[in-house]
């Protein structure tokens, strides 16, 4: 009997560590607030400035949870990161057959008939979408792995209402290729809730002493902690280079980095698409993003390449989002899918399938020594 225990335990242990690097390929995100609520009564370190990754094997001690990809300031932080990019040395424009992926917060309905409208209401805060930007939307990933959509992968992430994916990059590294190439070093970029403290109260003092806001970008090293580098936190574009004003906060953020110097933003040569969360200023001032009407939190800008006025990239509509205020997107990249899912492509077997197998490979008769 010891030696049929060893083994379920001994393969269980192979099967799912082998699971964790197939979960490990493609993907990194940070979740809010209210999901770190969820979590860090056991895990002190899921902090809502930790940076995930997808998996989708359930814990011994409940789940489901993401795997931790690194930290930021770690255990007992408060700060909240809302947005997040390893940035590119390309503009997305420039490249064919790219979809873009985001998330959304937990109140949106997304239009009729597209993946967010058909899952669960306050469950679609935890999913990753695609769109072709054709007034329509899929499922990539589902955050509890119940009710998937089809062709839909398992994030681990805990579907309660409120709690949501807060920032997002389609890489599992600064250097992955899936589509744009990617910056020469391992570059972060981040933004942080406007009122980044513990439910949303004062800023933490990282970023409320030297006056930061929600409608700033920062740069960072991945090894350095990002926002608990010793050094300081750096800043790479202001709110106002943004054409940011006071009350806008950035809830996602791709950056293009061209100019060879990725810690510095030149307007000129660079380039930053974001989106704003629905109760930002800027949202309802009529000049905003040279006049387009009916702006959203749905909707993706850019500021850059020569542009020093922010423009509408696209629309909440074109990716199947709503166009009023309550559909908000919270979570942003583009990556080519074909590349994209060759990394998520391999099906790992529920926690109970394999438990069942390896049982019966303990229980087969051993040949007894001569």
């Amino acid at each position: 009997m010891r030696r049929s225990t060893l083994l379920i335990f001994l393969l269980t242990s192979l099967m799912v560590a082998e699971a964790h690097a197939q979960d490990d390929r493609v993907v990194s995100f940070t979740y809010n607030e209210v999901a770190s609520l969820q979590y860090t009564n056991q895990w002190l370190t899921y902090e809502e400035d930790t940076i995930f990754a997808p998996n989708s094997v359930d814990s011994p001690l409940g789940g489901p949870y993401p795997h931790v990809r690194f930290l930021g300031k770690g255990a007992m932080s408060e700060i909240e990161t809302d947005a997040i990019s390893y940035g590119y040395k390309m503009h997305p424009s420039d490249v064919n057959m790219l979809s873009i992926y985001f998330g959304v917060a937990a109140f949106s309905d997304g239009l009729p008939g597209t993946a967010v409208r058909t899952e669960v209401f306050g469950d679609r805060a935890a999913d990753i979408f695609l769109s072709e930007q054709n007034g329509t939307n899929r499922q990539i990933y589902d955050g509890n792995g119940l009710a998937m959509q089809a062709g839909a992968r398992k994030l681990g992430l805990m579907e309660v209402e409120s709690a949501y994916i807060d920032g997002l990059d389609m890489r599992a590294g600064a250097d992955q290729f899936l589509g744009i190439d990617p910056l020469p070093n391992s570059a972060f970029y981040w933004s942080v809730a406007d009122k980044n403290g513990l439910g949303g109260g004062t800023a933490q003092p990282e970023y409320a002493l030297p006056g930061y806001t929600g409608r700033d970008i920062f740069y960072g090293m991945p090894q350095n902690g990002y926002s608990n580098n010793p050094a300081g936190i750096q800043l790479y574009a202001d709110g106002g280079e943004l054409g940011l004003t006071a009350g806008d906060d950035v809830d996602a953020l791709v950056v293009v980095d061209r100019d060879g110097n990725p810690g510095d933003f030149d307007p000129s040569v660079d380039a930053i698409l974001y989106s704003l969360s629905w109760n930002s200023s800027s949202l309802s001032v009529g000049g905003f993003a040279d006049n387009a009407l009916d702006k959203t939190g749905g909707d993706v800008f850019q500021v850059g390449l020569g542009v020093l006025s922010p423009i509408r990239y696209t629309t909440a509509a074109a990716l199947g989002l709503e166009t009023d205020q309550d559909d908000d997107l919270v979570a942003l990249d583009f990556a080519n899918h074909t590349l994209v899912s060759a990394q998520m492509s391999t099906v790992v077997p529920e926690p109970a399938s394999l438990l069942l197998t390896l049982s019966g490979l303990a229980l087969l008769p051993r040949r007894r020594r001569q």
